[in-house]
């Protein structure tokens, strides 16, 4: 038998910053577990799925879904626990019926997904769907084990312009604890990175915890379980596959497959200052195919990298690594980790805020760069005290053409002041820095 390969992914341990619950699937966190690229269209334009992604910190796990929905019809994602008896075969167990893509009654007739057969055990699933409703995003769920269902119902809802919704009432159905947090971003045809995400903490799946695997598939499916010819991963050719679908078979070849476990496990991340020098220190538990870490800095509005530790490939041992920066600016400075994977795939770490102690230098007005300048030129300063500090520039004949700073400035704070003087035609100018008990006075040219 032809099998989809379903998306494999450790449930890894990190500290490291998390994806933003937003409905906007760009994080740099998420690996993409599969991608929907047949071009079939069962359920119209407004029914269409992207590219699913996760991603996992030992706490909690990360799903973006991008795609959207319109009318009744629902995304449906199934999950597969390792070390979790779930549902083989079919999805539902005999003489279990439905209401809606999830069973809610014994007693209801027969439809919605039960018939239909994966090829994977289905430990637990979420539905979610608009119900009619323009402005909603409406979510179900369903936990399953070897006879069929153990628990299905509805668990709440969100907006469809990305404002985040928590729920708790997933821990009731699913035997765990803890809440679902989910987004919608309702616009995919406009932006293809837009769709449902969610984050839900592994707490929440009884039976899972954090050394496990989970395998991940995802499908259109209506409200009576009729299910479209779109989902991640495979291609189910140009018909929909209707009710009691039969999943395990779609395709002439194995169509995807994907390892998406994280390689580190980063238990630690701090900076320690001295003088004007910054020591980085970290440690991991464990580590697989980690090529490396790449050290950011930042001190404005832009990350530059500073240098690169190699990793320790793959590992069980825990390890310390170390990174010196002794050219950080007086000021607060801020540093990540960018960890790359031996394959390409990378991470960012949580961030670390220092602030660098000033020398006796900073205190002095400093001469602009560049110089000559056209028109753009930059400087600093500082002051011992908290004070007003009047900065301002003037021509040859000690005509004030330009006041820069004027007003209260906090002190051992490095000031960078950046002055433009397209207005001003070429020539030697001066600024001026005028304090209570100081004057400082530096000569530049603009050349145009």
């Amino acid at each position: 038998m032809n099998k989809i390969l379903f998306c494999s992914v450790m449930l890894s341990s990190l500290l490291l910053a998390q994806p933003t619950i937003d409905g906007v699937i760009t994080d740099a966190q998420y690996s993409t577990a599969g991608t929907y690229t047949s071009g079939q269209n069962g359920f119209g334009d407004e029914n269409d799925l992207g590219v699913l992604k996760f991603y996992a910190d030992g706490t909690n796990i990360y799903i973006g879904i991008t795609g959207e929905l319109n009318s009744n019809n629902n995304i449906v994602l199934f999950f597969n626990f390792s070390g979790y008896a779930g549902r083989t075969g079919t999805l539902a167990g005999s003489g279990s019926s439905s209401t809606g893509v999830f069973r809610t009654s014994l007693t209801a007739g027969d439809y919605g997904l039960d018939g239909a057969t994966l090829d994977m055990d289905v430990d637990y699933a979420l539905a979610f769907n608009e119900g009619g409703q323009p402005t909603n995003l409406y979510l179900d769920a369903a936990r399953y084990g070897t006879t069929g269902y153990l628990n299905s119902g509805y668990v709440g809802s969100s907006d469809q312009s990305g404002n985040s919704a928590v729920h708790s009432g997933i821990s009731t159905l699913f035997g765990g604890t803890g809440s679902i947090e989910f987004a919608y971003k309702n616009d995919f045809s406009v932006n293809s990175n837009n769709g449902i995400e969610m984050k839900i903490p592994i707490s929440v799946f009884s039976g899972v915890n954090a050394t496990q695997t989970v395998k991940l598939f995802a499908l259109i499916t209506n409200a009576s379980g009729f299910i479209s010819n779109e989902c991640i991963p495979g291609d189910l050719g140009a018909s929909n596959l209707g009710n009691d679908a039969n999943l395990s078979n779609v395709g002439s070849q194995d169509l995807f497959t994907a390892d998406l476990s994280l390689p580190v496990e980063l238990t630690s991340f701090n900076a320690i200052v001295n003088s004007r020098t910054t020591t980085l220190k970290w440690r991991t538990a464990t580590e697989q195919n980690n090529a490396g870490f790449e050290v950011q800095r930042r001190n404005g509005a832009e990350w530059s990298a500073l240098g690169f530790v190699e990793g320790h490939g793959t590992t069980n041992a825990p390890q310390e690594y170390h990174f010196t920066d002794a050219q950080a600016a007086a000021g607060k400075n801020i540093y990540r980790l960018k960890q790359l994977d031996r394959d390409g795939k990378f991470v960012y770490s949580n961030e670390v805020e220092v602030v660098v102690g000033l020398s006796a230098a900073d205190y002095a007005l400093s001469q602009n760069y560049p110089n000559p300048f056209n028109p753009v030129t930059t400087f600093s300063y500082a002051v011992r005290q908290r004070q007003h500090v009047q900065i301002s520039v003037f021509n040859l004949l000690g005509q004030e053409v330009a006041t820069l700073v004027n007003g209260q400035v906090e002190p051992d704070v490095l000031q960078h002041v950046r002055f433009n003087a397209a207005q001003l035609s070429s020539g030697i100018y001066y600024y001026s820095l005028r304090t209570a008990d100081r004057h400082e006075i530096r000569k530049f040219i603009l050349m145009k």
